[in-house]
């Protein structure tokens, strides 16, 4: 129902090449006032990265990874070309609904540099993530 969605959004596809960027996007998504057309997948990008209270990853794929770690690494090819490094999450809180929607490393790297990520993981598997960025 196109009514629920929110003045200046849409539904976007992942895979298309050009969407409008509108004054609401930029806005919420913190993006330079001349940008006005971009890919779906910089769309992608643009919100891992936005400066929000919240980033919830309530589905499949790993979005968020350490800038210690590589694409192929993450185990999770599909994501490779929208995954962003951890210390460009502007998010307060990065909260897992999903599975693994940030490695284990880039857990410990988004709380060192601002947010505070809520998971449903197992506080020993924080430890050894707590070392690796260590």
């Amino acid at each position: 129902n196109a009514k629920l969605i929110s003045r200046g959004g849409g539904i976007f596809d992942r895979g298309a090449k050009s969407i409008i960027v509108t004054a609401e996007i930029r806005e919420s998504l913190g993006l330079e006032a001349s940008l006005t057309v971009m890919s779906g997948e910089d769309v992608i990008r643009a919100i891992l990265q936005a400066p929000v209270a919240l980033l919830y990853n309530g589905g499949i794929g790993t979005y968020v990874k350490a800038s210690t770690e590589e694409h192929h690494d993450v185990g999770d090819r599909a994501n490779d070309r929208v995954r962003v490094d951890a210390k460009r999450v502007r998010a307060k809180v990065v909260s897992e609904g999903g599975n693994f929607g940030v490695t284990q490393v880039s857990e410990c790297a988004c709380c060192a540099r601002n947010a505070s990520p809520v998971s449903s993981r197992s506080p020993k598997r924080w430890r050894s993530a707590a070392r690796a960025v260590a």
